[in-house]
C-alpha cells in the first residue's frame, strides 16, 4: 500500500483489522523517507523476527519506500515454526510486491544561495538547464544577490553543481 507518513500507515493497518477482525495475526512493515530513513516491522504476536522482519527484508530488496506491506494470517491449526514463518511471510510480501504497480518519486526542493553579482548568470543559467525555477529574494549590503531554487529530484546535485563552479561554499 502507498503510504506517506506513520499515521497513514496505522490508519491502514485498522482498516485491515477492521476487514479482518477474525485474523489471528496482521504482520506488517513500512519504510517512509526519499532514503527509507524511517522504517517499523512488526511481528504481531509472532515469534520475534519471524514476520516483519521477512517483510521488511523484501521491500529493501524491491527498493520500495512510501510503502506498507501487511500480510494477514488466520491460524490454520499447522505450526510452521520460526525457519517456516520466516519462508511463509517473505513468500507472501514477495508475491504482493510482485503485483504492485510502483511509481518513481523524486523529492520536491528549495533552497536559498547567496550569489556575487558576478555569477549570478552563471546560477540562472544552471537553473535554466536543470529546470529549477528561480527566483530573486533581495539584495544584501554586500550587493550579492538572495535568490530561491526550486525543484524535483535530489537537492544535493544542484548545490554541488553551484559549489563545483565556486558559487556557492561547500559545507
Amino acid at each position: 500500500m502507498p503510504i506517506l507518513s506513520e499515521q497513514e500507515a496505522a490508519a491502514a493497518l485498522a482498516s485491515l483489522w477492521q476487514q479482518h477482525p477474525q485474523a489471528t495475526h496482521i504482520c506488517y512493515a513500512y519504510r517512509l523517507g526519499n532514503q527509507a530513513e524511517h522504517f517499523r516491522a512488526s511481528d504481531d504476536g509472532e515469534p520475534k523476527h519471524s514476520a516483519g522482519a521477512p517483510i521488511l527484508n523484501q521491500l529493501r530488496r524491491a527498493k520500495m519506500t512510501q510503502a506498507l506491506v501487511a500480510v494477514v494470517r488466520y491460524y490454520g491449526g499447522t505450526k510452521l515454526g520460526v525457519p517456516g514463518l520466516v519462508r511463509a511471510y517473505g513468500a507472501a510480501a514477495d508475491a504482493a510486491l510482485a503485483e504492485c504497480q510502483t511509481q518513481a518519486c523524486l523529492p520536491v526542493f528549495d533552497f536559498i544561495v547567496s550569489v556575487p553579482p558576478s555569477t549570478v548568470g552563471i546560477v540562472f543559467d544552471l537553473a535554466r538547464k536543470r529546470g529549477l525555477s528561480i527566483q530573486l529574494l533581495g539584495i544584501l549590503p554586500s550587493g550579492a544577490q538572495q535568490l530561491q531554487l526550486s525543484g524535483k529530484g535530489d537537492a544535493a546535485e544542484p548545490l554541488a553543481m553551484l559549489a563545483g563552479k565556486g558559487i556557492i561554499p561547500m559545507a
